[in-house]
């Protein structure tokens, strides 16, 4: 986002709901804005290609070599084996991991939580992540490595910190966009 584009068609959709409110009202007979239904054009978008075999090979080694603790380390590779969002990452429980299924349920965030600006997932839902071989032996080893913290990528004290696994992940050559 942030280009003209964007924006005009936002503004554009707010002011063709304000007409549409003022016909329904009779408070006007057209909709100014219906002209301009094909003339914005969103501009081209850029997806980010996969990673190569190579890339994904170095990128695991550098994390290795990083130098981090054990749980960024941990919490980086999640990252690339689940797929989940960083924030995901760090305020994931212990009590999220059901073994026998082999799955990671993110839960619904409580009233309190969202109150506090809190949500455990970006669209406030449950959400059931499977989890591979992999990542169930990270996990495993987590569990082993920190047993008397509730999280499951732990930082110093309590939870990881917001910025430890994007300092690692631009450390060893992964770009994150931000989103």
């Amino acid at each position: 986002m942030g280009t003209g584009e964007y924006a005009a068609r936002l503004v554009k959709s707010y002011i063709g709901e304000v007409f549409a409110y003022a016909i329904i009202t009779k408070r006007a007979s057209i909709n100014p804005t219906y002209i301009l239904r094909d003339y914005i054009e969103f501009p081209a978008h850029e997806h980010a290609k996969p990673m190569e075999a190579q890339e994904r090979s170095n990128i695991l080694k550098n994390i290795t070599d990083s130098g981090s603790t054990l749980s960024t380390k941990n919490a980086a590779r999640a990252l690339l084996y689940s797929m989940l969002r960083t924030i995901e990452v760090r305020r994931g429980l212990k009590s999220y991991i059901n073994w026998d299924d082999q799955t990671w349920t993110i839960p619904v965030a409580s009233k309190k939580q969202l109150k506090a600006g809190q949500r455990n997932m970006k669209k406030n839902r449950i959400h059931i992540v499977p989890l591979s071989t992999q990542m169930m032996a990270i996990i495993q080893e987590q569990f082993e490595a920190y047993p008397d913290s509730p999280y499951i990528f732990p930082g110093r004290n309590g939870m990881m910190g917001s910025g430890t696994l994007y300092h690692l992940l631009r450390r060893v050559g992964f770009s994150l966009n931000s989103q």
